[in-house]
């Protein structure tokens, strides 16, 4: 089913930009440009992701998935603006559907409303000791 609407996607994305700034949405950074993770302000507890597919970015959010835009995106790409980095386009439904269903990172944790992404644990044996030199002799 093709959806219509009466605004074009360009208006669209500047209005979840404004509603974006307006409710106060916060995004964690799990990878720098390329993915992040938000709380949902409506469902408390539920998690979405929002990440850079080949063909634009996506959110896992119901809003994204019925629209195409979204306040979360909206976030992204207010925070693209104040650190400089380009934010490229939001993907359209019709084309990133194969990226679907966006997976949360394991080591995302939320702490009553405060959403942390801690380090992910590195699977690699450590090399060094504490004081920075080799273990190895």
């Amino acid at each position: 089913m093709v959806k219509t609407f009466s605004k074009p996607p360009a208006a669209r994305q500047l209005e979840a930009r404004a509603r974006a700034r307006t409710l106060g949405v916060r995004v964690a950074v799990v990878s720098e440009a390329r993915r992040y993770v938000t709380a949902s302000q409506s469902q408390p507890g539920a998690l979405y992701a929002i990440e850079r597919t080949p063909v634009g970015w996506a959110c896992s959010c119901q809003g994204y998935e019925h629209t195409g835009v979204c306040k979360h995106l909206g976030q992204v790409e207010r925070r693209a603006e104040r650190e400089g980095w380009p934010f490229g386009t939001v993907a359209p439904l019709s084309r990133v559907a194969r990226y679907f269903p966006l997976d949360l990172p394991e080591h995302v944790v939320m702490h009553g409303v405060v959403l942390t992404v801690a380090p992910a644990v590195s699977t690699t044996p450590c090399i060094t000791t504490c004081s920075g030199r080799s273990s190895g002799k």
